[in-house]
């Protein structure tokens, strides 16, 4: 078969047939026009096979913008003479749009994030072009009817093709599967009562009355990343804010702690919560508690009375669906949209939602300033509410906490610019600061441009120890290297593990250099040395840290944040790309970082990056071990 080049922005005058690619497999059928790998990083120019990842990739920074406008306009769309953020006002001047699952944008929580850029992306590779057949391989359901209707729409013909799913008559009686075809409210009935049986037992805790109105700082997080001590279980150390803790109990701080139930392994239930938060109370200049421990029947009447007001809001604003389009190409994008657009207005979502919102309400509501406040900030729902009730009680200032890494495609930490107007009405909930721990952070924020008055420097709690260890152990690169060892992060996708270590498994044969493996899997996704022998792994579950003092080289999946760590170390970093999901390293834009698709690039990038430890780079946090920015802002001394 003999195929012409195609110029991707000079094919108006030619009419030509597309063929999108939508399985990570890559084994496309014999095709005379254009093929866009829709999870693949392959391109052969030659052949007109192109990759939307890659395309993605390099036009990050304006799909991006487009993805927020998007979301803005979504939020200014007017059904009845009234905006849908007005539409869902359901406190004064706080809009209900800013607890949705479209607005959080979390990846981990959400997918239709993912669709919606690759979306964008074809759109911008399709406009100008004259198509005559869309030719879709794909067994995404709502990805078809996306397509199907755009063709329909443009006089475009469509074929589609699809593998059948040979699981479904097994799965037919699974219980996640029934679950996921009831209607939206059953499905809310549901989360309703299993929420009140997670937390009701956390009523119990005891708590001294007006502990929290005596305050001086009010820190609201989540019950997970503690450091429960076995020969001192009565002193509470937090992975979240570390040395930061024994800074304000040193400058006599009074502090409570408003604690965020999460059932986990160390803490399953309420019963064994309530247990270690009696033990942490015992000091008596800092008070700890639930912020789920204060709920009761009125909590649960507003509740319910709230969602009520929003399943009835969202009848009157359905028609949203309607408007679900995209700016050039006029893609309708509401197959993707509906389940978490219904979901957030009267689903499991939208109760979850609004329990946060009465008991943040509940917890503060006899509290009057002035005093500081701090959150983890991930801009979660739950964060909009705490703002929005905060501020409207003028107890203080209010601190947003950066605890993490910013990275480029974490849709949560980035918005329209013009959603940053505080002067509207119903606008977007902001903390007065965010707090910022990095060179990376900073930059990220800046690009993002969200307003630079509210931004502060802090040091990066999470990641002090890492700091100190990555200064003794470049004291110590200095070898020469004859077997590399290869430090292997995987992810907590299984998809995207056998993906990320069957990739090396097809570099062996091209390595000249003799090489040493060692895996530390994802507590999700755990990996078994004997699943791929070739490779000769060494698992371990070793701390981060101690893993990474022997490491030579860094090989990781796209989304974990050890990468980080080890740029953090001056290790060189391998990433795989997978084409499925948005690159999510925290290292995507910074230097010193490979990313690789195909074995040779793989290959290629293990043998370069030995010997490569010792070049200086910019800071990636902020990690001075006095803290001094962190007393700056807290005003201790």
């Amino acid at each position: 078969m003999r195929n012409t080049r195609i110029n991707l922005s000079n094919s108006t005058f030619k009419q030509e047939s597309i063929l999108i690619w939508d399985y990570a497999v890559r084994d496309v059928p014999e095709f005379s026009g254009s093929v866009y790998f829709w999870k693949d990083y392959f391109e052969d120019i030659l052949k007109n096979q192109f990759s939307v990842p890659k395309y993605i990739d390099q036009n990050r920074i304006p799909l991006r913008e487009k993805y927020n406008s998007l979301i803005y306009q979504f939020g200014k769309i007017k059904i009845r003479n009234k905006t849908i953020i007005d539409w869902l006002e359901i406190r004064p001047n706080f809009s209900f749009w800013w607890m949705t699952s479209i607005v959080e944008s979390n990846y981990g929580k959400s997918v239709f994030m993912n669709s919606v850029i690759k979306l964008l992306a074809l759109e911008e590779i399709l406009n100008g072009k004259k198509v005559s057949k869309i030719f879709l391989y794909s067994s995404d359901t709502n990805m078809r009817k996306v397509i199907r209707k755009f063709c329909s729409e443009k006089g475009i013909q469509f074929f589609s093709f699809s593998e059948k799913n040979s699981k479904i008559s097994n799965t037919i009686f699974d219980l996640r599967l029934i679950y996921g075809r009831l209607p939206y409210f059953l499905k809310a009935i549901i989360a309703f009562l299993r929420y009140v049986n997670l937390v009701w037992g956390l009523r119990k805790q005891k708590l001294p009355n007006g502990k929290m109105q005596d305050s001086d700082l009010i820190i609201f997080d989540f019950f997970f990343h503690l450091q429960l001590n076995s020969k001192n279980p009565k002193l509470f150390r937090s992975n979240y804010w570390t040395d930061l803790v024994n800074v304000l109990r040193n400058a006599r701080v009074k502090t409570f702690w408003s604690h965020i139930f999460v059932s986990h392994s160390l803490i399953p239930n309420s019963r064994k919560g309530v247990f270690i938060l009696e033990g942490f109370n015992q000091n008596e200049a800092e008070i700890h508690s639930f912020l789920e421990g204060c709920i009761n029947f009125t909590v649960l009447l507003k509740t319910f009375w709230d969602y009520l007001r929003i399943h009835r809001i969202q009848l009157f604003i359905i028609n949203f669906r309607f408007f679900c389009r995209t700016e050039v190409l006029s893609f309708d994008l509401w197959p993707i949209l509906k389940s978490d657009f219904l979901n957030s207005l009267s689903g499991a979502t939208s109760v979850q939602n609004l329990f946060f919102l009465n008991l943040i309400e509940k917890n503060l509501a006899n509290i009057s300033g002035p005093k500081k406040g701090m959150y983890l900030q991930e801009n979660q729902a739950w964060e909009s509410a705490l703002i929005y009730t905060w501020k409207s009680k003028g107890i203080g200032p209010l601190i947003g906490v950066v605890h993490a890494t910013v990275r480029f495609w974490d849709l949560r930490y980035f918005s329209d610019y013009r959603n940053y107007d505080v002067n509207c009405k119903n606008s977007m909930p902001l903390p007065d600061k965010v707090a910022l721990n990095g060179n990376a952070s900073l930059k990220a924020f800046k690009e993002g441009n969200y307003p630079q008055n509210r931004i502060v420097e802090v040091e990066a709690l999470r990641y002090l120890e890492i700091g100190q260890r990555a200064i003794n152990i470049k004291k110590n690169k200095n070898k020469k290297i004859s077997i590399a060892k290869v430090l292997i992060f995987t992810d907590y996708l299984p998809e995207v593990t056998q993906l990320q270590l069957q990739l090396l498994t097809s570099a062996l044969p091209l390595l000249n250099l003799k090489f040493e493996f060692i895996l530390k899997p994802h507590p999700a996704c755990p990996v078994y040395e004997s699943e791929f022998p070739s490779l000769q792994l060494k698992v371990f579950q070793d701390p981060i840290v101690n893993l990474l003092q022997d490491a030579d080289i860094v090989y990781t999946s796209n989304i974990t944040s050890a990468s980080a760590d080890a740029y953090c170390f001056g290790i060189p970093v391998i990433s795989m790309l997978d084409g499925i999901s948005l690159n999510l390293s925290p290292l995507l834009g910074m230097e010193y970082i490979t990313f690789v698709s195909t074995r040779e690039e793989l290959s290629n990038a293990l043998q370069k990056k030995i010997g490569s430890l010792t070049k200086k780079r910019k800071p990636f946090f902020y990690l001075d071990p006095s803290l001094m920015k962190w007393k700056k802002l807290l005003e201790i001394d």
